[in-house]
């Protein structure tokens, strides 16, 4: 795409006799001989700038694939809160259809949740300060009780598990209740 661009650029430059073989007249006056070297600068901005940005700058909005940072964080941070609940449901109604395979997927669920506390310390970076810090003890919370789910997870303990997905249901639905801006006597 980017050499499809130099080339583009390249054939917008006027032709001028500088690139030429047969030069027309020594006898050129003083404004022709501006004007080719102006527009012989103008080619050369043009071709310079397209080599020299970054190809990032030429990636492909359309696609619709990928999210701003910030977006994406809270993107994350939304779906987790969507997993946790279906996670919950999951275990306290069929604890005893669940297989060691699937323990094992719902300890890497932990670990997507405990990387998810990563997320939401950058979503809280937007919020005043005394929020900020509620969202941040929050954080550390959640990653402290991503950690202990582990235990009951390994020893496939649904009761246990359950216990730690109550707190940190509750740790998220505190964090979403910081982001909102609605006053309570509404």
């Amino acid at each position: 795409m980017r050499l499809s661009l130099v080339f583009l650029s390249l054939w917008s430059v006027p032709s001028c006799s500088a690139f030429s073989f047969f030069a027309k007249s020594s006898r050129l006056s003083k404004t022709s001989l501006d004007m080719e070297r102006r527009s012989i600068l103008s080619g050369a901005f043009v071709a310079a700038s397209t080599i020299l940005i970054p190809s990032s700058a030429f990636a492909d909005v359309s696609d619709g694939n990928t999210l701003p940072p910030g977006a994406a964080q809270f993107s994350r941070v939304v779906n987790i809160k969507a997993d946790l609940a279906n996670v919950y449901k999951r275990v306290s109604e069929h604890a005893d259809e669940i297989d060691e395979k699937e323990w094992d997927n719902i300890g890497g669920f932990l670990r997507k949740l405990y990387s998810a506390g990563e997320d939401m310390k950058g979503v809280a970076k937007g919020m005043t300060a005394d929020k900020k810090a509620k969202a941040e003890e929050g954080v550390k919370l959640l990653q402290k009780y991503a950690k202990a789910g582990e235990v009951p997870v390994n020893k496939q303990d649904a009761k246990g598990f359950l216990a730690v997905l109550d707190k940190e249901t509750g740790l998220i639905n505190d964090f979403f209740d910081l982001l909102s801006d609605v006053p309570d006597e509404i």
